[in-house]
């Protein structure tokens, strides 16, 4: 239950429309019902207020006031290119343990590799360190969602408590902002360009998120946001899709963050003195969050019945050996992969990472004859 300053809270008389929902063409009182308990608008939300600035560190599950996420393997550049902004500083103070779902279209061009969002909420709860419970809520981020119920696939939930809240002793609609970033740097996501989405649920009935003009065609937002009650989003608990009728603020306030693919993944080939047969090809980059394929020329040896790629953290001057000439470290081998057909090595998602080189040779063996490949070498990137 609401404390006594929900009285601060104007309902929407404009309130939350229905734009497209089953629920409301089949019955006009279900809509009316649902309405009644969608997102109000706090009161005096143009009065400027204090904002406070959090980051969530996911890697650690601890929380930070006033601070930037770290971000970043030592090689990488955070670049902000998903901004949702464009509010006052109106928010919403919607039914509790529902969920709000936004959606849009990223289209930053650059690795896919987010490092960290941010949100923005306001709230009513009253801070730990004045002996509040502080602000709850959850937070997801979802891939190739679309809106009207199609949420797509979720990357990320976090539910949190304990976050910044008010002092409890605020003049009406002057609750402090808050901006919450989520420091992915240990823990990325892989978020392509396209459709995305992103989902704020109200988990303690105090805390709601602040809200953006909308629509906005560079970001693919529309005057809308989709209800599912109670969270998480699914797609058997959507009741519909709804605005605020004539706001223009029917959208969730996000950045999204992503490494801007600076340090490109590559490969070159290295083949000693060239005395061993050119058999080891690459079909792929080795990119942080996806499979590195190569191949190995079986062709090289008469009797074939085995390929081995042997991938080493360095190379070695060429050794000459009865196989052909080694050229990678073997005291540095972290793996080793056989296989007949291409070979798929799998590089984490972990920008800590990214620059790294490598060294993989590969070998062809059968009947007791084994022939060494050449090399190639590796920098792990975007």
């Amino acid at each position: 239950m609401l404390d006594s300053r929900t009285s601060r809270l104007l309902p929407l008389t404009l309130a939350f429309a229905a734009v497209t929902t089953p629920l409301a063409s089949a019955s006009q009182e279900a809509a009316s019902a649902v309405q009644a308990a969608l997102p109000h608008f706090a009161a005096a939300a143009d009065v400027p207020v204090a904002v406070v600035r959090a980051t969530y560190h996911v890697a650690s599950g601890t929380l930070t006031r006033a601070a930037t996420p770290t971000g970043l393997g030592t090689s990488a550049v955070s670049t902000s290119c998903f901004e949702n902004t464009q509010n006052f500083g109106q928010w919403s103070l919607f039914t509790q343990h529902d969920e709000l779902v936004d959606w849009g279209v990223k289209t930053c061009g650059l690795s896919g590799v987010v490092d960290s969002f941010t949100v923005s909420y306001r709230t009513l709860a009253v801070d730990t360190s004045l002996g509040g419970p502080g602000a709850a809520l959850t937070v997801a981020i979802y891939a190739g969602t679309t809106g009207f119920g199609q949420t797509g696939t979720e990357l990320l939930r976090l539910s949190l408590t304990g976050l910044p809240g008010a002092t409890g002793n605020e003049p009406p609609g002057t609750e402090p902002v808050v901006d919450l970033t989520i420091d992915l740097s240990d823990a990325p996501l892989l978020l392509p360009d396209g459709p995305i989405g992103w989902g704020i649920t109200n988990d303690d009935g105090l805390t709601g998120p602040r809200i953006t003009f909308a629509p906005n065609a560079s970001l693919g937002t529309i005057d809308a946001l989709d209800v599912h009650r109670p969270g998480p989003a699914t797609a058997g608990n959507y009741i519909g899709t709804f605005n605020f009728i004539g706001a223009s603020l029917g959208s969730l306030w996000v950045v999204v963050n992503e490494d801007d693919g600076s340090v490109a993944a590559s490969t070159q080939i290295e083949n000693g003195t060239g005395a061993n047969p050119l058999a080891l090809d690459s079909f792929s980059e080795p990119r942080i969050g996806r499979n590195w394929v190569s191949v190995i020329d079986l062709a090289i040896h008469p009797i074939p019945d085995a390929s081995l790629l042997a991938l080493s953290t360095g190379g070695t001057p060429p050794l000459s050996t009865s196989m052909g000439e080694l050229l990678i470290d073997p005291g540095g081998i972290i793996r080793l992969q056989v296989a007949l057909g291409p070979h798929a090595v799998a590089i984490p998602l972990d920008l800590g990472l990214v620059g790294l080189g490598l060294r993989a040779q590969g070998l062809v063996s059968g009947s007791g004859l084994r022939l060494l490949t050449n090399a190639i070498d590796l920098t792990i990137g975007f």
